[in-house]
């Protein structure tokens, strides 16, 4: 589907396409949008990219661009102990998959360095994970080595 901006005032492109396809939700719309299903004017973009007049805005549920880098950066181990991983993990890296499917996550080194902690925590997709940080904030993140580590660092991340 094609569509073309034509107003002078700048808007939100989740916004905007929120009202050209009403029977979506802003939630899937930001979804569609993330998994590259959106181009405008032929460019990747992103949810809060601000449409001028005259830009072309194309969806195409067929075409899904996979955005991932193929370029691992890696996190910095800050310490380590029998019990707990620290790790400073950088900007621009997602501590686990979204419903995307990303690879080369957080989780995804941490399994690659110590692939006992495949089996550590509630959820293999966040092996040892206690608590998470934004893709875009840089920080320190405590991965648990043990499953009783994992269960105590959850209580003291819960409380």
């Amino acid at each position: 589907m094609e569509f073309e901006y034509t107003s002078d005032e700048k808007e939100r492109l989740d916004k905007w396409l929120a009202l050209q396809l009403p029977d979506m939700t802003r939630s899937h719309i930001k979804k569609i949008i993330l998994a590259g299903s959106v181009t405008v004017n032929d460019q990747d973009t992103t949810v809060h990219h601000w449409l001028k007049n005259g830009d072309k805005v194309v969806y195409n549920p067929d075409q899904q661009i996979k955005k991932n880098n193929t370029d691992m950066i890696e996190p910095l181990i800050i310490d380590q102990t029998e019990e707990y991983l620290i790790l400073e993990k950088p900007h621009g890296l997602l501590i686990h998959p979204t419903d995307q499917g990303e690879t080369n996550t957080l989780a995804d080194w941490v399994v690659e360095k110590f692939p006992t902690l495949s089996k550590i925590g509630d959820d293999p997709a966040r092996p040892g994970i206690v608590h998470r940080l934004d893709k875009e904030v840089s920080g320190l993140v405590v991965i648990a080595m043990t499953q009783d580590s994992f269960d105590n660092l959850k209580k003291s991340f819960c409380t």
